[in-house]
């Protein structure tokens, strides 16, 4: 993760819930690429830590051996937004660090309407819904009908994590993770439909055996880097914790991922 530097903004990103932007902006390698730059409002940032989420969730993912856009941060003057924004909209904006997702190739949304399941691999599939489940994620399909996953002819990249982990959003002590787990909206979720079509025994093991074996602790990089950059994140333990009671709990979260696709 590091800074960027803008050279342009081209647009607004169609479709998107925050008015993200397409940017063009320069790297540290001085290598010049587009980006989606999303801009949240200020009590997002502070309250819902959701540039914070963005970070920890794909290099959460890259642990689970998911395709995820490779990001940075950067930060701009609201000058450069009033082409795209008004000015009440840029008054409640975050003035921190903005989260970039790099774009790369050719990729199409995901429309679950018009993919065949003989096209995706069942292995991709079960271990993108079985880490939603895990990081609790209200934004692949919801109430939004928004897929956030990418496709092209050989991977699903996953993308938009900042609704994810409710229960640091609230400082809550003791949270009961497994009542998070059992009431997680599952049925919404954008690959419910091809799950319930596989039959393969086992079909979450791989997943488990990753989670079996996280190395928790390797997220401190992360979070020293979010700190760095002044990028509010709450409690660094609440995650922590989380991961670590995920972690032993491997058997209950096979079992009941299993009867999600029954």
């Amino acid at each position: 993760m590091h800074p960027l530097s803008l050279f342009s903004i081209d647009n607004i990103v169609p479709g998107g819930s925050t008015k993200p932007l397409y940017i063009t902006a320069i790297d540290k390698q001085q290598n010049s690429n587009d980006y989606v730059m999303k801009l949240f409002k200020h009590d997002y940032v502070e309250q819902n830590f959701s540039v914070a989420k963005e970070i920890l969730i794909v290099e959460l993912a890259k642990k689970f051996g998911l395709s995820v856009p490779d990001y940075d941060i950067i930060q701009i003057d609201d000058s450069n937004l009033i082409p795209f924004y008004n000015q009440q909209e840029i008054d409640k904006l975050h003035k921190g660090y903005k989260f970039c997702s790099k774009i790369t190739g050719h990729y199409a949304i995901f429309n679950p309407n018009s993919i065949s399941l003989n096209f995706l691999k069942e292995y991709e599939v079960a271990n993108i819904f079985a880490f939603d489940v895990l990081t609790l994620n209200a934004d692949r399909g919801g109430f939004r009908k928004k897929s956030n996953i990418l496709i092209n002819d050989k991977d699903l990249v996953i993308i938009d994590h900042e609704l994810t982990l409710p229960f640091i959003n609230n400082n809550i002590e003791n949270p009961n993770y497994y009542n998070y787990i059992m009431h997680y909206q599952y049925k919404q979720h954008v690959l419910m439909k091809f799950l319930k079509n596989y039959r393969t025994k086992g079909l979450f093991v791989e997943f488990c055996e990753m989670l079996k074996y996280l190395n928790v602790g390797s997220l401190n990089h992360t979070f020293d880097q979010l700190s760095d950059y002044n990028i509010p994140y709450g409690n660094k333990q609440d995650i922590l914790n989380y991961l670590l009671w995920a972690k032993s709990k491997t058997e209950f979260f096979e079992k009941h991922l299993n009867s999600i696709i029954v």
